[in-house]
């Protein structure tokens, strides 16, 4: 199992899918999800798949897929997972004031993604309020998957650029699968904190720490699945 790297070093945390209250394993697409259950069958209790995870890694990241879905974030479990721990939240964050609901509900950090924000311009808005958020930039085939449209018109390297300029310092770059474009990557991190979020990244990866990468994200259903497994 990859551990959290020391400070200074690259650093790997996971991510965990909660949807209704319940860790999910999420698939292609809402109907394939499949609820994290334990050998008896029954739902992984989510504050000791927490508890798990924060005794390896010093940070996590969610997704609050009610949130992104339905916009109604689940703030009576976020406020219970982020008591006391550093977390990443992604609630679907469609403008600035959501976003400080987030941050109010405990989140360390609350995660703008292209998929969901409602317009560019809330990036700017948001930055009035609080610096205590990250950019998600979600690509397919080399441009940006946004709900904005103007926004996926801009490239990948563009968006990182006006990001920093504007004052966000961390950025999450995502291809939505296993496969990474590295020469983005080192682009990218040129300018400040950049993280990379990817599934080949649960059995850890030399070439994040050559990429000038801050760090990787990578979902923890393998993670949990063999702590349930294994009872430890």
């Amino acid at each position: 199992m990859p551990r959290e790297a020391p400070s200074g070093s690259v650093a790997l945390f996971p991510c965990i899918f909660l949807e209704k209250g319940t860790l999910v394993l999420p698939a292609a697409g809402p109907q394939q999800r499949t609820t994290l259950s334990g050998p008896s069958g029954a739902p992984v209790d989510v504050f000791d798949a927490v508890d798990h995870l924060l005794a390896t890694y010093h940070r996590l990241y969610v997704v609050d897929l009610e949130g992104i879905e339905f916009e109604r974030p689940q703030f009576e479990y976020l406020q219970e997972l982020t008591r006391g721990q550093e977390m990443w939240v992604d609630a679907g964050c469609r403008d600035a004031d959501q976003v400080m609901d987030v941050l109010v509900a405990g989140a360390t950090k609350a995660v703008l993604n292209t998929t969901t924000l409602r317009q560019a311009r809330e990036i700017s808005r948001t930055l009035k309020l609080t610096t205590q958020v990250a950019l998600m930039i979600e690509t397919e085939d080399g441009r940006i998957v946004a709900h904005d449209r103007a926004l996926a018109q801009v490239s990948p390297l563009e968006l990182v650029r006006d990001a920093r300029e504007r004052g966000i310092s961390d950025i999450i770059l995502s291809a939505g699968g296993p496969e990474v474009d590295w020469t983005w990557v080192r682009e990218a991190s040129k300018g400040g904190p950049t993280y990379v979020y990817s599934s080949a990244f649960v059995r850890g990866s030399e070439v994040l720490g050559s990429s000038g990468a801050r760090g990787g994200i990578f979902p923890a259903g393998e993670v949990l699945r063999r702590w349930t497994t294994s009872g430890s």
